[in-house]
């Protein structure tokens, strides 16, 4: 099976979230230990050479976070950080990290790097779904 057709827009794009935002890739690592994950906010008629066309039999679309084998939850339970980064703690109930991305090798033999905190309700199309749970495409965030 080939590549799926080109979305026209990020309206026509299965990646394009409810929320107006591309959730085609999962997050970079970072350098700050709790930084919440912000997916780009596209205009709907922009676009970009990773998209695919919405409706076509075959095409990938999101992997919701807490249905990935990438999200992880320390303990099985949700991030707690001092500082919650201005999100409700309702949000912060459904809090794991993303491990999609491996650290990068860096000429800092001290430099850290964590993986970023998303919502359980998040989702990108990077995700691998643990068997028995569903692709979906991302609610609006809290």
């Amino acid at each position: 099976m080939g590549r799926p057709s080109l979305a026209a827009s990020c309206r026509a794009c299965t990646y394009y979230g409810s929320d107006a935002t591309c959730r085609r890739h999962a997050p970079s690592r970072t350098t700050e230990r709790f930084e919440v994950t912000r997916w780009a906010p596209q205009p709907p008629d922009d676009r970009c050479g990773k998209g695919a066309a919405v409706g076509e039999e075959g095409t990938p679309g999101t992997v919701l976070c807490q249905a990935c084998m990438h999200w992880w939850q320390p303990g099985g339970r949700p991030v707690a950080p001092d500082f919650k980064a201005g999100l409700p703690d309702a949000w912060w109930e459904r809090a794991g990290f993303c491990t999609y991305a491996a650290p990068f090798p860096s000429d800092d033999e001290t430099r850290r790097q964590f993986s970023r905190v998303t919502n359980g309700l998040d989702g990108c199309g990077e995700g691998t779904a643990v068997e028995g749970q569903g692709m979906a495409q991302p609610p609006l965030r809290m």
